[in-house]
């Protein structure tokens, strides 16, 4: 069975690279998730996860966090290497059950797999 972790290296940590994936990076938007997606410098997949005060209480902000982190753990094999990738839950993501945001973190993880094909994220 492959490493089903969270590793300090497959994670986006300081601020100063959220923001140049959020400045330099392209945008996706979904219907509760904002995704930004860039080239990273590592040979790693990276993810970074944002929920801010304006989602619901520290409640329902955690359970989005927990719940796009098992997102990614299931389909992050489905990224291709080297791109770092931050998801914005929206206002509307507290309505979301665990199925939507799966297949939202799959949206995302199609949408890097063709910029990596293609090459134009590069």
């Amino acid at each position: 069975m492959c490493d089903q972790r969270l590793r300090k290296g497959e994670r986006v940590r300081e601020r100063r690279e959220y923001l140049s994936i959020q400045r330099g990076g392209a945008k996706l938007h979904l219907q509760h998730l904002l995704a930004f997606i860039k080239p990273g410098p590592s040979t790693c997949r990276r993810i970074g996860i944002t929920v801010s005060k304006k989602v619901g209480n520290a409640v329902a902000r955690n359970r989005l966090k927990r719940l796009l982190r098992e997102g990614w753990r299931r389909k992050k094999n489905e990224f291709p290497l080297g791109y770092d990738v931050v998801l914005i839950a929206k206002r509307n993501a507290t309505e979301a059950g665990y199925e939507d945001l799966e297949r939202q973190v799959e949206q995302v993880a199609k949408r890097v797999t063709r910029a990596a094909r293609s090459g134009s994220e590069r």
